[in-house]
């Protein structure tokens, strides 16, 4: 059949994180959904994810690399490009898709593809990573952006991949997630007014939240309960902030296995970052239709998200704005539904992964047409 592609995914890890998820959430729909026989190949091993990826009865393959730059990578990706007839490689994340352009050179028979999941990183603060990354596309038949804001900034960076550029938006199976909401939302199995989900890394902002919860508390005169829930490099530095800002209502949990029943129990969910992709948590946090969204307008978030509509966007780096916005939603319910309505209907309509799969699918015989 036409859609009876062999496909073989490759990613950093099968770690907790946005790329992750939705690779998985696009494996077991093109699974269920489709014709497509998919492998994945990570650089590093472990992650929760690893274990739901093989339970879909998917084979995955580890290079088993100690660092990102670690030289064996190099024949590892040629001989695992080799193992098997694919027609098309698919990267996700850098540096698995360094390897594989290097990989390629050798490895000219499957068709290249590379999706491109924020639309910043520390590579394109200097000019000398220009040529670089120039080398890298190179082998990409096309490259998605997960967003319309991904593509913008790396049509900026490298003008030449301008017709090779295509934007699939992120997607989450709507209708699964909304259920386990539900679920979890009925049983109230926690009680919270604010939640973070997410790596903690600058990028997040998570300490602009911090300092906008200190401000809530005081304008509000009571404690808000919030949670923090990921992992990352600025853990304990966040963690000691909370503790110098007098929030003694802070929690800060590792990433969770049931994380829809958290959002689904809590008020609001906020995004403070300071640049993104499309991150996964956004529309996860829209399908389940319970907590109210904040966010900041970046990436593809201004592109989903309606100020005052969908959700409430805010500043990057505003805490005074930040708690406004806050203290406006624990304070009236009917809003708080109103906009989780109203993000749930878009999620149901232009975010549902089903849609994602077919729009990859149509650009996988379109790859494979172009090499034919």
């Amino acid at each position: 059949m036409a859609d009876a592609f062999k496909v073989l995914h490759v990613i950093d890890s099968l770690r907790e994180g946005g790329a992750e998820s939705l690779l998985y959430y696009f494996l077991k729909s093109a699974i269920d959904n489709t014709n497509l026989r998919c492998d994945v190949c990570t650089l590093y091993a472990g992650g929760g994810f690893e274990s739901k990826v093989r339970q879909l009865g998917i084979k995955v393959f580890c290079l088993g690399l100690q660092n990102k730059y670690s030289l064996s990578g190099i024949p590892k990706m040629m001989k695992m490009i080799s193992s098997s007839a694919y027609d098309i490689v698919h990267t996700h994340l850098f540096p698995a898709s360094g390897y594989v352009a290097m990989a390629s050179i050798l490895n000219r028979k499957p068709t290249y593809v590379h999706t491109e999941h924020s639309e910043n990183n520390r590579r394109r603060t200097m000019k000398v990573f220009k040529v670089i990354d120039r080398l890298q596309y190179r082998p990409f038949k096309l490259v998605i952006a997960v967003g319309k804001s991904t593509r913008s900034e790396l049509d900026s960076w490298l003008p030449e991949l301008s017709s090779r550029l295509r934007v699939i938006e992120n997607a989450v199976p709507v209708n699964e997630i909304h259920e386990a909401g539900t679920r979890a939302g009925s049983q109230r199995m926690y009680d919270m007014d604010v939640i973070f989900v997410g790596r903690l890394t600058e990028a997040k902002g998570v300490d602009c939240l911090l300092r906008a919860v200190a401000i809530a508390q005081r304008k509000l005169g009571k404690p808000i309960k919030t949670c923090i829930v990921g992992d990352g490099p600025l853990k304990a530095q966040l963690e000691n902030l909370a503790i110098s800002l007098g929030l003694n209502e802070v929690c800060f949990v590792t990433p969770q296995e049931n994380i829809y029943e958290w959002m689904a129990c809590s008020r609001v969910i906020a995004l403070p970052s300071r640049w993104e992709g499309l991150p996964m948590v956004l529309l996860e946090a829209m399908a389940i239709m319970r907590p109210a969204i904040i966010a900041t307008p970046v990436g593809g978030m201004k592109d989903v998200l309606e100020d005052n509509a969908s959700g409430i966007l805010v500043s990057v780096d505003d805490a005074q704005q930040l708690a406004s916005a806050i203290c406006c939603l624990l304070e009236d319910e009917d809003l708080r539904n109103r906009l989780a309505h109203e993000a749930f209907r878009i999620a149901k309509e232009k975010y549902d992964i089903e849609r994602m799969v077919e729009q990859t699918l149509s650009l996988y015989r379109l790859v494979t047409r172009l090499d034919n």
